[in-house]
């Protein structure tokens, strides 16, 4: 009776198998199948959107996903004190009524100076959450206006030999991302007059701009071109890019004068730069930066400086001859010819300095041994002729820590090589 049983059980779940088997390799039904997932799934990843804006119940407003993510994993330990502290000020403030509710003892009631206390507490508690509550705010901002960067479009210069002055169109963050070269941007808007002004320094700087592989985008607020900014359009910038979409920086710039609330932020001259890892590393309004105390602290040299003369005409060689004897001066600790090389007129940007509490000190001190800068080295020499009668001049390049990528901009009278 027992065999029976089980032959029949074995019959019955070899019959059921076989039923099933036929079923598994139906090649029609297999593919429909696997097509009609495959083509949801594209579905679901389409309708995905990481930037969607998500309520952020710290801020009270609505915050971009993929600033949410970033924030929460570059900062664990603030979302734990916000809530800490509202929970502290909670419990405070609930404090007179828990003792009641777990007290059926009237005696065990609070005093009023200890509810005094708990409320004080309450406060300070309250004072520490909103303030963390602001910073969380003040961050996801920041993040959200660079990750709106990201999204930009640029396109980058192209070779010099190529047909083109610029290459296709791409994002910001896929630059980024795909360059071989780490890429950092400058980004100014204003009008021609504004633009030509600040242009004219970073012109000067261009070489030290590629070295930095720092591109600049140029947005006119009145429709200007190139030639309107001091620039020739038929001559090519290798720190020059072109953006991709001009209304998207337009919009992008407005978005931020709305942000800082500037009562004529169309016309204002406005700029912001973006590091190689997509982060902010300055942004300003109305006066154009000092872009030699920028280039110093976070656009450095990213190729290789190498010791080299620059081949110019002989009005520009008398003007490196100058350069050459003061850097020689300066590593050498020659005070005499320190002396002859420098002017005795003030310059506007040290007197800036000075009259807002500066110190300066003498050559004399400066060319002590241990003071000066013995180990540094020339790079990459460079000379524009801007009149007949000035040559903004730049030196870039050093190795020693406290002079490193410490940038002269003079001006010497041509002439003689005087």
């Amino acid at each position: 009776m027992i065999r029976v049983k089980l032959l029949l059980l074995i019959g019955l779940v070899g019959g059921s198998t076989t039923a099933f088997v036929p079923r598994l390799f139906q090649p029609s039904a297999t593919v429909s199948h696997n097509e009609r997932r495959k083509s949801s799934v594209l579905l679901h990843m389409s309708q995905f959107d990481v930037s969607k804006p998500t309520f952020d119940l710290f801020s009270l407003r609505s915050v971009r996903g993929d600033a949410l993510t970033k924030y929460n994993s570059l900062n664990q330990s603030e979302p734990l004190r916000i809530n800490l502290f509202g929970l502290l000020a909670l419990t405070f403030f609930a404090s007179p009524w828990l003792a009641q509710e777990l007290n059926n003892n009237s005696s065990d009631m609070l005093s009023l100076p200890v509810i005094a206390v708990a409320m004080v507490a309450g406060v300070g508690s309250t004072g520490l959450f909103v303030r963390e509550c602001q910073r969380r705010s003040k961050q996801l901002t920041r993040m959200e206006k660079e990750l709106n960067a990201l999204g930009l479009t640029l396109r980058l210069p192209s070779n010099p030999l190529a047909d083109a002055p610029f290459q296709t169109a791409q994002p910001l963050a896929q630059l980024m991302n795909k360059s071989a070269r780490a890429v950092r941007l400058l980004a100014l808007s204003g009008t021609a007059e504004q633009l030509k002004s600040a242009l004219l320094p970073l012109q000067v700087l261009q070489r030290r701009l590629v070295q930095a592989s720092t591109y600049v985008v140029v947005i006119p607020t009145d429709g200007s071109s190139s030639d309107d900014w001091g620039l020739d359009s038929n001559q090519r910038n290798g720190f020059l890019a072109d953006a991709g979409n001009t209304n998207d920086w337009k919009e992008y710039f407005d978005s931020l004068a709305v942000a800082a609330s500037s009562e004529d932020g169309s016309s204002e001259f406005r700029w912001f730069g973006i590091s190689a890892i997509g982060r902010s590393f300055g942004s300003g309004k109305g006066e154009v930066p000092e872009w030699l105390q920028i280039l110093g602290q976070h656009l450095r040299p990213t190729d290789i400086l190498l010791d080299e003369t620059d081949p110019s005409q002989d009005d520009v060689d008398g003007v490196l001859a100058q350069q050459k004897t003061f850097y020689d001066a300066l590593r050498e600790g020659k005070l005499d010819e320190m002396k002859q090389v420098c002017s005795t007129q003030p310059a506007n940007q040290v007197s800036a300095v000075m009259e807002e509490g500066g110190r300066l000190d003498e050559w004399k001190t400066c060319l002590e041994e241990g003071a000066r800068p013995a180990g540094m080295k020339l790079g990459d020499a460079d000379v524009m002729v801007v009149s007949d009668t000035d040559f903004p001049l730049l030196r870039v390049s050093t190795r020693q820590p406290c002079w490193r990528y410490k940038a002269g901009l003079e001006q010497m009278p041509k002439g003689n090589g005087n």
